[in-house]
């Protein structure tokens, strides 16, 4: 009687442990709705833009098996809005995605401050932003993606900053102003265009917050399909493995 209560104790905490590391991967609820809805929208996608993000894919899993974990670095002019958004919706889809070693990193080549435009367009997508303390010309704000999660800490930077990657990382060019710097001098291994419409062209007319949550919405849908791509390849490559030793 007392080896079949131990057994079933043990067999009680299994469950609560894994409930607890399940939950510890819960987004918010709205997040989780958005990444869910945007991951049936990218069939809108242009098969041109697909391909971009499929050539993205490929190289970020060929540097997660030669420079682990992959490091990614979103490059703007100002680090103040998309290259902001593509960092943040990036890490937020490897971990709906639940992705692992492949680290997100953003940074501006004339960097100024985020927008807080763009800051209230993430909050209205889903996304718990918070300022990190008074007034500055560079604000710093905390991020959480679920109620388990760590904040994640967003601030405009220039590339070279001391927490991003300074050798063997891919930088993705938002911009067409950023896509002459010369990124390999700050150690990137590769670098690839891919551009979105600044939303800041319409500030202060009467379409300013729709542009700026087209904006939110596009970027995450783009970075949705990225994450995707990325999961589906690593599951085939899994499939073929265990095939492989299968038959071994």
């Amino acid at each position: 009687m007392y080896l079949i209560r131990k057994v079933l104790t043990g067999i009680l905490l299994l469950f609560i442990i894994q409930g607890s590391a399940v939950q510890a991967q819960r987004l918010y609820p709205d997040l989780q709705d958005i990444c869910f809805r945007l991951s049936h929208e990218t069939s809108s996608l242009s098969s041109t833009r697909k391909d971009s993000l499929k050539v993205i894919g490929d190289y970020i899993l060929q540097l997660q098996k030669d420079h682990p974990p992959a490091e990614v670095l979103f490059a703007g002019k100002s680090n103040g809005s998309l290259s902001q958004v593509a960092e943040v919706w990036f890490y937020t889809a490897l971990h709906y995605y639940k992705i692992k070693n492949i680290k997100v990193f953003s940074g501006g080549i004339a960097p100024e401050a985020i927008n807080y435009r763009i800051v209230g367009a993430m909050k209205r997508s889903g996304f718990l932003i918070m300022p990190a303390g008074g007034y500055s010309d560079n604000p710093v704000y905390f991020m959480s993606l679920g109620r388990n999660f760590p904040d994640y800490t967003i601030f405009a930077k220039p590339i070279d900053y001391r927490s991003n990657p300074h050798s063997h990382f891919l930088v993705i060019s938002i911009q067409s102003q950023a896509d002459s710097a010369d990124y390999h001098y700050y150690g990137a291994e590769k670098i690839f265009p891919y551009h979105w419409k600044n939303p800041g062209l319409w500030d202060d007319t009467s379409v300013e917050p729709v542009k700026y949550d087209e904006c939110i919405h596009e970027i995450g849908r783009d970075m949705i399909f990225l994450a995707g791509y990325i999961h589906g390849q690593l599951k085939t490559d899994k499939k073929k493995k265990h095939k492989k030793k299968k038959k071994q």
